[in-house]
């Protein structure tokens, strides 16, 4: 068992090269801001906004739960679904559909040198195009979806990892962008034009800090890790063999939760 130990956290400390890209980053939010230039909808909240609105689109994802195209150079992230929102200046606030569509797997695309351009997506697949999320509002055709694309310059990021992505974007060095609400098949019944992007990294003071507030240890950690444990969601992927979840991933957790924070 000390063996096991031993070697639980020595891979937990190196993480880097295993499941948990970064050690101490427990999620990436992503913030996507507009301008609600026009709205042909007469149903569901969709219906309430109004153009002059700003609008954001926002959702978080573990920088280690990702899927890489085995065709294009991109990568898929997938995103935490409770988590996403749209947000309106005029008070509205829109989830995701769930359960969401059997098949399909809602993903904040990261594109590096894709043929020489540089850029951001929403998707359903890794399949290197995008696609709009459903929300869970009705629309006449279907449910209301939201759909986002960004293409910048080659020299706009370095590679596809999401903490070289960590940063603020907007015009600059953009070349093409796409925002708007879809009603099924037709796009853009709501019209927004896109004004900025954050994409921020929540660190944490140990690798077991994964859970708000960050840089502080407590219950709530506790019940993230058991929660993604028993998801077997990759956050909770903190020993080797990485990919598979056993008793060791709880050995480094505890050690780790125990070490406390600096």
């Amino acid at each position: 068992m000390k063996a096991q130990m031993i070697a639980g956290v020595g891979a937990m400390l190196a993480c880097a090269g295993g499941a948990q890209a970064s050690g101490c980053a427990a999620r990436i939010f992503v913030d996507i801001h507009g301008l609600i230039i026009g709205n042909q909808v007469s149903v569901s909240e969709v219906a309430n906004l109004n153009p002059g609105d700003t609008i954001t689109y926002s959702f978080a994802f573990s920088p280690s739960d990702f899927e890489d195209s085995g065709v294009f150079p991109i990568r898929g992230y997938r995103i935490d679904q409770d988590s996403f929102r749209i947000t309106s200046s005029g008070g509205v606030s829109i989830g995701i559909r769930s359960p969401y569509p059997a098949g399909a797997t809602p993903m904040f695309v990261v594109r590096d040198n894709d043929p020489a351009v540089d850029g951001f997506f929403l998707s359903e697949s890794i399949g290197g195009f995008p696609s709009a999320i459903n929300t869970d509002q009705d629309g006449v055709l279907g449910d209301f979806e939201a759909r986002f694309n960004v293409t910048y310059t080659g020299d706009t990021l370095s590679s596809l990892d999401i903490f070289d992505a960590v940063g603020s974007y907007d015009f600059t060095g953009l070349t093409v962008f796409g925002m708007g609400i879809n009603d099924g098949f037709i796009e853009d019944v709501v019209v927004i034009d896109f004004s900025s992007m954050t994409i921020d990294a929540v660190l944490g003071c140990n690798p077991a800090d994964i859970a708000l507030p960050c840089g502080t240890l407590d219950f709530s950690d506790v019940v993230a890790f058991l929660t993604a444990f028993g998801a077997m969601d990759p956050i909770a992927d903190f020993a080797a063999p990485f990919g598979s979840f056993d008793f060791s991933d709880v050995v480094a957790f505890l050690t780790a939760f125990g070490a406390g924070c600096p």
